[in-house]
């Protein structure tokens, strides 16, 4: 195999086995900084999408990208109840841990783009997509899996938190 074809499968394979590392131990989790990753990733992609030139979108590819969102929404809601929170007896800080399950999410999502890039970049034409529009509607599907997975560890952690204090009588 060509270097172009090993290094798009090799980088995020090194990726999740990073990941996979970092993930077999409770982290700390601030909810003061929650909004941080998001927020990043919002004016990233954001900005990314603002600055690509492309062709005016019909109402086709609106309807695309408000489904991306929302799906990207619903994996996001549904990785961030999959990961541990609770609140360590010893510290009382609110600890983290991820789950495998949402680990097989995001590596089932990154199978499942890698082969519809490799089956759009042969089948465009006789679809009539537009590749711009198609990847746009991936970068919403990631601004909605971020945002909304780190939406539901806030409220999840803040009431973590909340019982906490009030079964602590504070």
């Amino acid at each position: 195999m060509a270097p172009d074809q090993v290094l798009p499968i090799a980088i995020p394979m090194a990726i999740l086995v990073i990941i996979l590392m970092r993930s077999r131990r409770p982290r700390r989790l601030h909810l003061n900084r929650m909004w941080i990753v998001p927020t990043l990733v919002v004016l990233g992609i954001g900005m990314g999408l603002y600055f690509t030139p492309h062709r005016p979108f019909g109402p086709w590819a609106y309807s695309a990208f408000t489904l991306a969102l929302v799906l990207g929404g619903l994996a996001g809601w549904w990785r961030g109840r999959t990961i541990d929170i609770h609140r360590d007896a010893a510290t009382g800080q609110l600890m983290a841990m991820p789950s495998p399950l949402g680990l097989v999410l995001i590596v089932g999502l990154l199978v499942v783009r890698r082969g519809m890039d490799t089956y759009l970049v042969s089948n465009a034409d006789s679809w009539h997509l537009n590749a711009v529009a198609v990847t746009d509607a991936f970068m919403l599907f990631a601004i909605g899996l971020v945002v909304v997975q780190r939406i539901e560890m806030y409220i999840r952690g803040r009431a973590i938190m909340a019982g906490a204090d009030e079964a602590s009588g504070q």
